[in-house]
């Protein structure tokens, strides 16, 4: 019998191991060096949130209404000096000398038969602030506010009606 070389003899099984390891060496040895000259300030500029300005938030005011209650958190009375406001400068209408009364997050007027009713004032700062207005209220006997026991307008209705 002949002896045959075998070819699998000379062949390291681990060869190509050992070749993968030393690619694996070399890639990380080039990203080693980018990272080490990477510029992470644009990074970090890059990922950071963009700060927005914000005015700053005016002081707030506590305020008591006629029926004992405090009101906090209350705008300054120079943001509405020019415009009626139900807090400070309240408007002239049949219930304008009424007490106030917060409620529902409204100011309400309290008539002489102790039912609430909203104020103009109030309903006009919501209509404005929020372009849309619903309030419910009961009545008394002599509809001493003039206003209807149920208020709904929105502002393309309030528009479509100047």
């Amino acid at each position: 019998m002949s002896s045959m070389h075998d070819p699998l003899k000379d062949v390291d099984p681990w060869e190509h191991v050992k070749e993968r390891k030393e690619q694996q060496k070399a890639e990380l040895s080039g990203l080693k060096k980018l990272f080490l000259d990477f510029d992470f300030s644009k990074l970090e500029a890059a990922l950071m949130p963009k700060t927005r300005y914000s005015p700053p938030i005016p002081e707030r005011e506590k305020y008591v209404l006629e029926s004992g209650q405090v009101l906090t958190n209350v705008h300054p009375s120079t943001e509405c000096e020019d415009q009626d406001c139900a807090i400070h400068h309240p408007s002239e209408h049949a219930l304008s000398d009424k007490p106030r009364a917060w409620q529902n997050g409204m100011i309400y007027r309290v008539c002489e038969h102790g039912l609430t009713h909203p104020d103009f004032d109030s309903l006009a700062n919501r209509l404005e602030t929020s372009g849309w207005l619903y309030a419910e209220h009961q009545c008394c006997e002599a509809k001493c506010c003039g206003i209807p026991e149920v208020v709904e307008i929105s502002w393309t209705e309030k528009f479509s009606r100047d």
